[in-house]
């Protein structure tokens, strides 16, 4: 399915944890002659994602991409467009299904170590996502890992090995990989944005293995104890293959666990009184800066500082 004609090329969908560097990503792409990056957020295809009832099945916003592409002015050569909304992640299986071959997603992945101790500009006091929320959104893509229309990019390669992860990141989408690309930040069209403490800069490495400051050994801590969360860790190379869960046992991390395996069908019986005790009953055992009221999901079992 093809939401705009004038736009031939499979689409791409950017998903992924927040503070992961889906930002940085659609900052990069941005700068290829053939895709126009849609600049904000959209949500159209997590519509109640960001809201106190995540509905895995409400309907996509299409309308809303397809307003953006029409009011638009869309540079010359551009032949697909990409959005970025990091709850798409949540929503890969959906998109593959709605768009059939005419998408690629691109998952971005981030240790999350550093990720429940990055800061946001907005907040440089307090973490912006919490334990629960990248186990979720983590375990969400990961079903999805070897489907041929989705690529994981680990924030990790794409710091340290710039050019030999966007070649990666060209080849699947079977586009050139350019001058403009490789020295993205001299042509990118998305210069600013608020996940960034100021404008775009050159690509460094100083974000990774933030986690191992002493200020962050309590959150760190509670994470390596958290049985899903070693399995994340663990199954995209940031602990060693034979490491098991180790570090403080965090209150709530029974009850976490226990709703992350509840079927969405159960949820729905549960009265909204009790899901409301229950949603402040696990914020106040979790992390500061997990976002509020969004149900952990269980993983489907088939197929920034500038981050």
């Amino acid at each position: 399915m093809k939401i705009d004609a004038r736009f031939p090329k499979p689409a791409i969908i950017i998903g992924g944890c927040g503070r992961s560097g889906t930002s940085l990503l659609l900052s990069v792409l941005s700068a290829h002659p053939s895709v126009f990056a849609i600049p904000n957020e959209t949500s159209a295809f997590c519509p109640t994602a960001y809201t106190d009832r995540l509905d895995l099945d409400a309907p996509f916003a299409l309308d809303r991409i397809r307003d953006i592409l029409r009011t638009s002015e869309i540079k010359k050569g551009a032949t697909r467009w990409c959005e970025k909304t990091p709850k798409n992640v949540l929503f890969f299986g959906r998109l593959l299904k709605t768009f059939g071959p005419d998408v690629r997603l691109l998952n971005i992945v981030r240790d999350g170590r550093d990720v429940i101790t990055s800061r946001h500009p907005s907040e440089p006091k307090s973490s912006w996502v919490g334990l629960e929320r990248w186990v979720q959104d983590v375990g969400a893509g990961a079903p999805f890992d070897t489907h041929p229309q989705v690529l994981v990019v680990k924030y990790e390669h794409l710091v340290a090995a710039f050019s030999d992860t966007m070649k990666r990141i060209c080849g699947f989408l079977e586009e050139e990989a350019t001058p403009e690309i490789l020295d993205w930040h001299r042509h990118t069209t998305l210069r600013t944005h608020g996940a960034w403490d100021g404008s775009v800069k050159a690509i460094h490495g100083q974000s990774v293995g933030k986690w191992r400051r002493p200020e962050n050994l309590e959150s760190v801590s509670q994470m390596t104890a958290d049985s899903d969360a070693f399995r994340l860790l663990k199954r995209y190379g940031y602990v060693p293959a034979d490491a098991r869960p180790t570090g403080a046992w965090a209150p709530g991390a029974m009850a976490r666990r226990f709703n992350r395996r509840l079927p969405a069908g159960v949820k729905r019986l549960v009265p909204e009184k009790l899901k409301d005790a229950a949603r402040r009953s696990l914020r106040k055992g979790n992390h500061e800066g997990e976002t509020a009221g969004q149900d952990p999901a269980k993983p489907p079992g088939s197929p920034s500082k500038q981050k």
